[in-house]
């Protein structure tokens, strides 16, 4: 596949690429952005839109649901529409606190939006018939904001899971229907910037991986019920630069790392041993 390169006057403080790789968002302080590949793989400029207040995070929504863009900033989050005239604001979320992480559900999970917030709070938005409201939230203990969040692909026996890391600590967290609240299901050690979930890819485990600050490090998750979990650190890696962001192939057997200009990858063998690739 051709590379294409997207040439950035501004400074860039954020960014986010919609699941199909052909949408592009980025943030300057409070200017939003957004990019579309054309099928040249040039990328053109579709929208700009300023945020009452100096951006924190972006994400897109799974492409069912539109091209719809969900932006983090200190007043809350703004949901934007991108449409043929540009960004269009369709809802806003807040209620006193700032929004410092964002991450969109699987498809699967119906349009819902985890807000990891400034009072140590994760809140749940869902949308039905155009309004947006918050549909369960979870506590963290530590009352400590959320520096990260990752959605477990979703499974047709595995309750919705969110990954959630902050300054002190990562945990996997689990819903349970029945009683209507989000459980803890394992604890991390790592105090994670980025977290990222592989495809399942058929395997009847999950691969975790995390960065924090040079460090990249990598579980195993075995999730035998709904409730039950166990993870095992299969890998640590130590780079030369902190790292922004990280990503699996579709398969789930190969991981980069973006780290100071320079990307790195590993693969895993047959053996499942994660090799560096040259």
């Amino acid at each position: 596949m051709e590379a294409s390169l997207v040439t950035l006057e501004e400074h860039v403080t954020c960014s986010a690429i919609d699941p199909t790789s052909r949408l592009l968002a980025t943030s300057s302080s409070a200017a939003v952005s957004t990019f579309a590949q054309a099928d040249d793989c040039s990328w053109a400029r579709t929208g700009v839109w300023l945020a009452p207040s100096p951006v924190q995070s972006l994400a897109w929504a799974p492409p069912a649901f539109g091209a719809l863009l969900a932006v983090a900033h200190v007043g809350g989050v703004s949901l934007l529409r991108l449409c043929a005239g540009g960004l269009a604001q369709v809802a806003a979320l807040g209620g006193g606190w700032e929004a410092t992480a964002l991450a969109f559900a699987p498809l699967e999970h119906g349009l819902l939006l985890a807000v990891a917030c400034s009072d140590g709070a994760v809140r749940l938005h869902g949308e039905a018939e155009g309004l947006w409201a918050e549909r369960s939230s979870l506590e963290l203990s530590s009352h400590v904001p959320a520096t990260a969040l990752a959605w477990a692909p979703a499974g047709a026996d595995r309750p919705p899971t969110l990954a959630v890391g902050t300054a002190s600590g990562a945990g996997v967290w689990q819903y349970q229907a029945a009683l209507r609240r989000w459980a803890r299901l394992v604890a991390l050690e790592v105090s994670p910037n980025v977290l990222r979930f592989s495809p399942a890819a058929g395997r009847p485990h999950l691969l975790l991986a995390a960065a924090e600050q040079a460090s990249v490090l990598l579980w195993k998750l075995d999730m035998p019920a709904a409730g039950l979990a166990a993870a095992s650190l299969q890998h640590t890696w130590s780079l030369e630069a902190p790292v922004g962001s990280l990503g699996f192939d579709f398969l789930g057997t190969s991981l980069a790392a973006a780290a100071g200009g320079t990307i790195h990858r590993w693969t895993a063998n047959l053996f499942g041993t994660w090799e560096a690739l040259q």
